[in-house]
């Protein structure tokens, strides 16, 4: 079976059995990772790879202890927007698909968030099995609390970068975002 590369074009000089993991972290077998049509070094898109990670991740753990002060997480902060972006009210599968992230999980921080009287569920009057979230008052109050702090984070992050620079740095990654996208669906499709 030939294995899959990033690219989802299969690696012909590879098999799942003859894998030496540490030859591969230092040489790449795959053809599609050695330079792009750009003529991009391997190492510089594995690098941008991490970065994006990085810059992930270290703004998640910074947002969270930003958001300690307002008793919400991160993760819960972006559930109260994309429902207020959705005027308030969305379908529970549909929020679970946008944050991409599984239906338990999501069912677990939705949970939380209805304890405190941010959303409340109620059923779909068409199919009972499926849920609403509806962002109640208490709701409201919190994203209109939490969103000054999430903006000032936003604007100490991107401290010391022109405008041209972030549009520019926004356009890159949408367009990655957007290939990504086309990339699982096709993984999914197939």
């Amino acid at each position: 079976m030939a294995r899959q590369c990033w690219q989802a074009a299969p690696c012909s000089s590879l098999n799942a059995a003859s894998i030496d993991k540490d030859a591969c972290s230092r040489d790449i077998h795959c053809e599609n990772l050695k330079a792009g049509a750009d003529n991009i070094p391997r190492k510089t898109r594995l690098r941008l790879g991490s970065l994006i990670h990085d810059v992930s991740r270290l703004r998640r753990t910074v947002a969270d202890r930003a958001m300690r002060e307002y008793e919400i997480t991160w993760a819960q902060g972006w559930m109260l927007l994309h429902l207020d972006n959705h005027e308030g009210e969305m379908r529970q599968v549909d929020l679970a698909v946008i944050l991409d992230i599984g239906t338990v999980a999501l069912g677990t921080q939705i949970d939380r968030l209805e304890e405190r009287g941010l959303v409340e569920r109620r059923a779909d009057p068409g199919d009972r099995r499926s849920k609403h979230l509806f962002l109640t008052q208490a709701g409201e109050q919190k994203l209109a609390e939490i969103l000054p702090a999430a903006l000032e984070l936003d604007g100490m992050m991107t401290e010391g970068f022109s405008a041209e620079e972030l549009a520019e740095t926004a356009a890159v990654l949408q367009r990655m975002k957007d290939r990504l996208v086309e990339l699982d669906d096709g993984q999914r499709g197939s």
